[in-house]
């Protein structure tokens, strides 16, 4: 999609001020970025907010090669929380991604949230 003006801050002058390129590689970026945060293409195209259709996202991630059952949620920790967290799955004989999936999953299957978090 070409334009005179951007308007988003992933938009791309081509040829000088001739073309705005609307699907740039800072685009395609922004598009994997929220991938890897593990948003659903209805999140990333609302998010985008380029007219982008849900579908057109679940394309792109087939022709890059993920699939939806590999994209994994982003939990931000503290150093500390990551050392620990670390030392803990270590222990067990664990990643720290397998040791949190196994709490989170506990968690949830026996509603646990409140037995946890303490609210």
């Amino acid at each position: 999609m070409l334009a005179l003006e951007k308007t988003r801050p992933t938009d791309r002058y081509r040829g000088g001020i001739q073309f705005v390129d609307k699907r740039s590689n800072a685009w395609a970026g922004r598009l994997g970025y929220l991938t890897g945060l593990g948003r659903s293409s209805d999140q990333i195209a609302e998010e985008l907010g380029d007219g982008l259709h849900p579908a057109f996202v679940r394309t792109c991630w087939g022709r890059w090669g993920i699939r939806p059952a590999e994209i994994h949620a982003v939990v931000p920790l503290t150093r500390l929380e990551r050392v620990t967290l670390l030392w803990r799955a270590e222990k067990l004989g664990l990643t720290p991604e397998e040791w949190l999936r196994q709490v989170a999953s506990v968690a949830i299957r026996d509603g646990l949230y409140e037995a946890i978090v303490g609210r």
